[in-house]
C-alpha cells in the first residue's frame, strides 16, 4: 500500500513541476534601459520556464538553470514513469530531482553573486519548484528501503 502511494506521488511531483514550470511568471528577468536623463530603469518580465525566448529556454540573461530545470523536470517525469511500471530507474529519478533542484535555484545565487536582491532574480514559483525536486529525491531513496523491508 505504502509503495503504491509513494509511487503516485512519484508520478504526481513531477508533473506540478511540469504545471509550475508551464506558468507565465515562472522565471523572472531583469533588463535596464538608458533613460534621456542619463538615469537606467530597470525592467521586470516575467516568463515561462518553456518560453523560446528573452529567459527561460534562452541564454539572454546568462542564467542557464532555467533551461536546464525544465529539460530535467521532463528526464525526471520519464525516470519516474520507468520505476512506476518496472521497479527499476531509481537511481535517474533520484539524480535528475537533485540536478533538477539544483537548476531551478541558480537564480538564488546568480542574485547573490550581481549583488541583487534575492527575488529580483527568482519568484516564489522558483523556490517551490526547487522544494518540490528536493521531495521527489527524497521521496525515491525513501520508496528502496520500504520494498526491501516488505519481501523480509
Amino acid at each position: 500500500m505504502k509503495r503504491k502511494v509513494m509511487g503516485w506521488l512519484l508520478l504526481l511531483l513531477p508533473v506540478l513541476c511540469l504545471v509550475l514550470e508551464l506558468l507565465p511568471w515562472g522565471t523572472v528577468a531583469v533588463y535596464a534601459h538608458p533613460l534621456q536623463d542619463g538615469t537606467i530603469e530597470t525592467v521586470r518580465r516575467y516568463f515561462s520556464y518553456f518560453h523560446y525566448t528573452g529567459h527561460g529556454l534562452g541564454f539572454a540573461s546568462g542564467d542557464f538553470g532555467t533551461f536546464f530545470a525544465p529539460v530535467v523536470t521532463v528526464l525526471l517525469l520519464l525516470f519516474a514513469l520507468r520505476y512506476f511500471f518496472t521497479g527499476r530507474g531509481r537511481a535517474g529519478v533520484v539524480a535528475c530531482a537533485a540536478l533538477g533542484a539544483a537548476a531551478a535555484v541558480t537564480p538564488v545565487f546568480l542574485a547573490l553573486y550581481l549583488g541583487q536582491p534575492l527575488f529580483d532574480l527568482i519568484t516564489p514559483i522558483g523556490l517551490i519548484l526547487a522544494a518540490l525536486l528536493l521531495l521527489e529525491g527524497v521521496l525515491a531513496l525513501l520508496i528502496e528501503p520500504l520494498q526491501k523491508k516488505r519481501k523480509k
